[in-house]
């Protein structure tokens, strides 16, 4: 099964290859739903 993460990188959401520099936070974020 393929589990799609959004990934974001200084909370804003990447959608392609980003190099990280020093002191980057990175947060994976699985499908979630809300109302």
């Amino acid at each position: 099964k393929d589990l799609k993460l959004r990934i974001a990188v200084n909370q804003k959401i990447i959608s392609e290859n980003t190099a990280l520099q020093n002191n980057d936070v990175a947060a994976l974020m699985p499908p979630y739903s809300g109302g």
